[in-house]
């Protein structure tokens, strides 16, 4: 089994080598895009490393990202994140889901978000407008993760580099072990100390005990969907690791693409891909530090994800949810739910996933108040 892995990752290599060379005509076709883009030459370089490793991406990401498609609808009253981190979220009609966001990420200390709106009919773009703490941004294209990756890099640039930003899916909550006593601006300022400047953050599936799309809908979100699994694998692959597991892996037997790298100190060379940053060297902070709770399986959502796979908009046609829709309609009770499932009540539960890194999160704690320790 190892030296399948070691042969996986020699290919890998030598692909990535073969591509710098200019081997593949996919590459040199994006490499001449790039070349001609009115772009820094530090942003070209980082996306020369793109072309090399994710071909395919290159072309919508710069025409989503030159076109400048956002619209800025209104500024939060506040910008000033005081040395914290700025929360930015594209969304399409999730409004349950974005006030739970919100709600979470204020009581943890964040005080600017930014969303961009892609059109949403279901009350979502109306109540963004009228909180005080949110910069607005409107978009009218069709949505897919690359895309969506040009209109952050847009709202980033017009907000400005160098700063913290907690990039965000709207079913995505950020959490650390202690975050209830100690805010995120201590846990920037800890990272700031430790020289950390991209967090990688594990997708935890959140779920309830009742069958998949079917929790009490009446039920605050985060109190039906209270638990999760505490098995999950990591594995390298080639310029970074990789985190894997979770009841997806349990139960459909989906190897899912779980790494993200979402609270960042974005400079101007840098670009954020859904699962890995540009240029390569940022991702090697590989430590599972924090966490994105992850809430994916959500009353009314199995109506959403048939829209999802009607369209094929999403990575590979929507492959991964043509097969949470297969085994759904093959089993329409079947549930996450069993008895080796965590019940999450405070942060410090997260420490029993078996990828957390407790001798960071002890050093954190006991940076913040001196003296708890954590077995």
């Amino acid at each position: 089994m190892k030296l399948v892995k070691k042969s996986k990752y020699l290919q890998q290599f030598i692909r990535f080598c073969l591509g710098k060379l200019g081997v593949f005509p996919k590459v040199n076709s994006k490499l001449r895009l790039i070349k001609n883009a009115d772009l820094s030459h530090d942003f070209k370089q980082t996306l020369r490393q793109m072309a090399f490793s994710r071909p395919r991406k290159v072309e919508p990401f710069l025409k989503s990202y030159l076109s400048n498609d956002i619209r800025l609808i209104k500024r939060a009253r506040f910008t000033d994140c005081e040395g914290g981190a700025i929360l930015l979220c594209a969304v399409k009609d999730d409004f349950a889901r974005i006030k739970m966001q919100i709600n979470h990420h204020r009581n943890i200390g964040v005080k600017h978000f930014i969303y961009i709106d892609n059109i949403s009919t279901d009350g979502t773009f109306e109540w963004l407008k009228e909180q005080e703490d949110v910069t607005l941004y409107t978009v009218d294209a069709l949505y897919n993760s690359t895309i969506r990756m040009g209109w952050c890099q847009s709202a980033i640039e017009q907000e400005g580099y160098g700063k913290w930003y907690l990039i965000l899916d709207s079913d995505e909550l950020f959490a650390y072990p202690h975050m209830e006593n100690a805010n995120i601006l201590k846990y920037v300022s800890f990272l700031e100390n430790k020289k950390i400047s991209a967090v990688t953050t594990p997708m935890i599936d959140m779920y309830s005990q009742s069958e998949i799309f079917m929790a009490n809908p009446d039920e605050e979100i985060k109190n039906a969907h209270c638990f999760f699994d505490t098995f999950y694998y990591q594995d390298h692959r080639y310029v970074n690791w990789h985190f894997g597991g979770g009841p997806r892996y349990r139960l459909f037997s989906l190897k899912n693409e779980l790494t993200k790298h979402s609270l960042i100190k974005v400079g101007k060379d840098m670009v954020i891909d859904v699962h890995e940053i540009f240029p390569f060297h940022k991702n090697t902070e590989t430590r599972a530090v924090a966490f994105l709770l992850h809430y994916k399986f959500l009353p009314g959502d199995a109506q959403k994800y048939k829209e999802i796979v009607k369209a094929g908009n999403y990575s590979w046609g929507s492959q991964e949810y043509k097969a949470y829709m297969r085994h759904y309609e093959q089993n329409p009770k079947v549930s996450f739910y069993y008895p080796g499932s965590q019940k999450l009540n405070t942060s410090i539960d997260l420490l029993k996933i078996n990828i957390a890194d407790k001798k960071f999160s002890n050093e954190f704690i006991n940076w913040t108040q001196g003296s708890t320790h954590l077995s």
